[in-house]
């Protein structure tokens, strides 16, 4: 059966009210009244039963329009909703079902979950990004400041702190930067020092330098160190040069060319040929002073020191070959010269002990008394002083013959080389002349 209405299928047959809309099923008239309704139709025409159906669509705009739904009491039956086809299409529409309402119970607590999860992924996200961004401007800063790009390293460290500015190892690492970015302006203000000369100014920075770096262990300073060296080794070098020609002593210059020879630098090897020459020069003239001197030992030293640094060098060649000549010739002579004088002091050592005395005067006098005074002048030809110098006399009378003999020390004791001695005697009771003769001399040597 269909229901007159809203025109659905009810299935049951004996339903008196529409299961969709709860209109009757069966005309609301009795069977009576729907004959002489009939019946007045048909005589009374169209026009009498136009307003019964307008009363019916009053009735039924009347309940559309409706804010709120009208309940009707139906035999027994409980209240059913009066309204139109087009309305209770919408109704249904909006009346939420049974499992409508059970989905609704999880799925708006569902939407926010996933609405706050979506916004936690979004800030979780957004805060990796960051992290990753910071990351590598950080790893890129280190790259740049090991390649001594610091303002750009700085830069990258900068936005890092932008991004993270409670992060202190990136405040760490931009303190770091920073006093690596002055330490390389200061090397660069010692070369340009170095460049003009300017030894003392440039040593002094290149020190403050160095203190800095000996304080800091960061493999960042390795390259700042490396530059350090290298001025370091050029300023050493520009000293060397400096202090060069006022340099006359070889080992002072062997000293400088070990400092030089312990550098790496191209300079370093300059200046060591230029100390290899100077070497060479005051050796030579070391080498030919000391063999004015007859110092062959010394001079040949000196021109083994040059020749060391300087083996190449012709003037030293020949100047070993002279000083080992004149060496030769040297000694040589020297040994005929110590033969000779050995065989002089001999000889006068042999005079010395035997012939040292020389009698310069003798004389014998008889005085009135028959005495006879005895005296002689001893002079001194020996090389050395000579001390108790005495005689042994003897007494002759004029046919030769021996009257008496006697020894007698002469005056002074102590005797210099040519100076006289005088020896003073007599003999008594003689009553005739008498002839001296020295039989012998005798004295001490020191």
């Amino acid at each position: 059966m269909y229901c007159a209405y809203c025109g659905r299928q009810n299935h049951q047959e004996d339903g008196r009210y529409c299961s969709y809309c709860g209109k009757s099923l069966v005309s609301d008239l009795m069977p009576e009244e729907e004959g002489e309704q009939e019946a007045a139709a048909a005589g009374t025409g169209t026009e009498e039963s136009l307003p019964h159906f307008a009363e019916q669509l009053a009735a039924s705009l009347s309940h559309t329009v409706r804010s709120e739904p009208v309940y009707e009491e139906l035999d027994g039956m409980e209240p059913t909703l009066l309204v139109s086809d087009e309305t209770e299409e919408q109704i249904e529409a909006m009346r939420p079902s049974r499992g409508g309402i059970r989905i609704y119970t999880w799925l708006v607590p569902l939407l926010l979950a996933l609405l706050v999860a979506a916004g936690v992924y979004g800030y979780y996200s957004f805060e990796l990004l960051q992290n990753d961004r910071v990351a590598s401007w950080q790893s890129e800063a280190k790259r740049q400041a090991m390649h001594g790009s610091y303002d750009q390293a700085g830069q990258l460290l900068d936005r890092a702190i932008s991004a993270r500015p409670k992060l202190t190892a990136l405040q760490s690492d931009r303190v770091i930067v920073q006093v690596a970015a002055d330490l390389a302006r200061k090397l660069a203000n010692a070369e340009n020092l170095l460049t003009d000369n300017k030894v003392d100014e440039a040593d002094q920075l290149l020190d403050e330098v160095s203190q800095t770096l000996n304080k800091r262990e960061e493999e960042l300073f390795e390259p700042l160190r490396g530059s350090l060296k290298q001025l370091q080794a050029t300023l050493t070098v520009q000293q060397i040069k400096a202090e060069l020609s006022g340099i006359d002593s070889v080992k002072e210059l062997v000293s400088k060319l070990r400092v030089a020879d312990g550098l790496e630098s191209e300079e370093a090897a300059t200046v060591h040929e230029q100390i290899v020459a100077r070497i060479g020069e005051l050796s030579i003239e070391e080498g030919e002073r000391l063999l004015q001197r007859k110092s062959f030992n010394d001079a040949a030293s000196a021109v083994e020191l040059g020749l060391e640094y300087d083996s190449s060098n012709e003037k030293l060649k020949a100047l070993k070959e002279q000083i080992a000549s004149d060496k030769k010739s040297y000694e040589d002579a020297e040994q005929k010269r110590l033969k000779l004088a050995q065989q002089k002091a001999a000889e006068e050592d042999l005079k010395n002990r035997t012939a040292a005395i020389e009698v310069d005067a003798l004389t014998s006098t008889l005085d009135a008394n028959g005495d006879i005074h005895i005296h002689a002048e001893l002079r001194n030809t020996a090389t050395k002083t000579i001390y108790s110098v005495y005689v042994d006399y003897t007494l002759l009378d004029e046919s030769g013959n021996v009257i008496s003999t006697g020894t007698v020390y002469a005056t002074p004791d102590q005797v210099e080389p040519g100076e006289t001695a005088v020896v003073d005697d007599i003999y008594y009771n003689a009553y005739q002349k008498a002839q001296v003769r020295i039989d012998r001399a005798g004295w001490f040597l020191d």
